[in-house]
This record gives structure tokens, C-alpha cells and sequence, in this order.
């Protein structure tokens, strides 16, 4: 059951709070970013980053 104002996700057994799920990503972004040549951080990226993860969620077993 969920507290007022805290989203958790369940995967697997494993809780995992909105903010930690939050943090994550932005921390995953950031990493990427850093890889990426000066002013190459675009929304053409940003697509590709999201289809691809899309795709190994799809591919992944979550169990």
C-alpha cells in the first residue's frame, strides 16, 4: 500500500521508490551525456536513448 504522495513500483519483489527511480535516470542521462562530444546532447539522442530502452524492456525478462 502506498503513503500519501509516494509512488513505489514493484518489480520483481523488489520496491523501488519514484525518486530513487528518478534518480537513477537522471544519473544514467548524465552519464551518457558525459560520453558525448561538447553540444551533442540533442533531441535526436534523447529519442534514441528512449527507443532503445524501450526495446530491452520489451526483451528483458522483468522476473
Amino acid at each position: 500500500m502506498n503513503e500519501v504522495g509516494r509512488t513505489v513500483y514493484t518489480i520483481s519483489g523488489t520496491t523501488l521508490e519514484n525518486d530513487k527511480r528518478k534518480t537513477a535516470a537522471k544519473e544514467a542521462l548524465a552519464a551518457i551525456k558525459n560520453e558525448l562530444p561538447e553540444n551533442c546532447f540533442t533531441c535526436e539522442i534523447i529519442k534514441d536513448i528512449l527507443e532503445l530502452a524501450k526495446d530491452i524492456a520489451y526483451t528483458t525478462t522483468l522476473h
